[in-house]
């Protein structure tokens, strides 16, 4: 029988809905709880974590690389994380070529790169609303004055709320990077954060994500409405663009329509996003290609991978 991995944490639903999808397909599901201690055996010949022999797997879907949950902060605690996401990354980088993994380690670390990963899509000539990232009360002035104002982001993903910037003097901006180290300071887009979803090139679908209220700069926070759209040309040619340039086969891409204009803004990819609630409030299906990707030989079809079909 087919098994595909699923890594992260047991009670994560996206792990629940895609092991549904794949015994579906008559495909095993092999749950990779990856808060356990993944005990790594990386020779030559064989990639083994949590019991498994990784090689043996047809596909693998990295949901959350899972650091310690028991780390308190010290020296010690942060060194024992980096060698557990250490390993990981070393286990999957052995599997490349042999295995079906979504997605690649490298593209799971632009969550920590979010300055970078901005600059990246401006030099490719992709729309990003002006950025800068700064240490220093003085960068909060790099930027010039614009209509709505500007919004602050950890420089790590997801990690933060988006914040509007309030203006005042520097004691307020020196406190705020004490607690924080670094932001990201940028335009402020008024108008409809869309979320899309990609996988191997195509787009599965996009919709609105619009807060109950108006005033408020970030879709997570509070109630919203989820609403279908479409996307121009030129859009879902800038999404895909970004998707292939941030090195994965299947994310959730962030845009910002800007209201006034129709104009699209890039924000960012995700490379492990939540996407059972999207699926119940869009109607759109994700799990469902994702599984048929994730069984399917490489370079093969899901019908390949599956061997002859009963009729129905």
């Amino acid at each position: 029988m087919i098994r595909v991995g699923l890594l992260g944490p047991p009670d994560r639903l996206e792990i629940g809905r895609l092991s549904l999808r794949l015994e579906e397909r008559g495909v095993e599901p092999v749950l990779l709880d990856s808060r356990r201690p993944p005990e790594f055996e990386i020779t030559a010949g064989s990639v083994r974590a949590l019991g498994e022999d990784l090689l043996a797997l047809r596909g693998l879907m990295v949901i959350d690389l899972g650091l310690p949950a028991t780390g308190d902060g010290t020296a010690e605690s942060v060194a024992a994380s980096r060698r557990h996401l250490a390993g990981w990354n070393a286990a999957l980088e052995a599997l490349e070529g042999r295995v079906r993994v979504v997605n690649p380690p490298q593209s799971h670390e632009l969550h920590g790169l979010k300055p970078f990963e901005t600059l990246d899509y401006q030099w490719r000539g992709l729309p990003v609303p002006e950025t800068v990232a700064t240490s220093s009360p003085e960068g909060f002035d790099r930027l010039p004055a614009f209509t709505h104002g500007t919004i602050r982001k950890s420089l790590v993903g997801g990690l933060d709320f988006t914040e509007a910037v309030e203006d005042g003097p520097t004691a307020d901006r020196e406190r705020l990077l004490a607690e924080r180290g670094a932001v990201l300071i940028q335009r402020r887009i008024v108008g409809d954060n869309v979320r899309v979803f990609v996988l191997d090139g195509r787009v599965l679908g996009a919709a609105a994500i619009i807060p109950a209220n108006p005033a408020a700069t970030d879709s997570r926070r509070g109630e919203s409405l989820v609403r279908r759209v479409k996307m121009p040309v030129a859009t879902e040619q800038v999404v895909l663009a970004a998707v292939e340039a941030s090195g994965m086969v299947f994310a959730a891409v962030d845009l910002m329509r800007e209201g006034a204009s129709g104009r699209d803004y890039l924000l960012e990819c995700n490379s492990a996003p939540f996407f059972v609630a999207f699926e119940k409030a869009s109607g759109f299906d994700i799990a469902s290609p994702l599984a048929d990707y994730l069984a399917a030989r490489r370079g093969g079809t899901r019908s390949e991978a599956l061997g002859p079909q009963p009729r129905r």
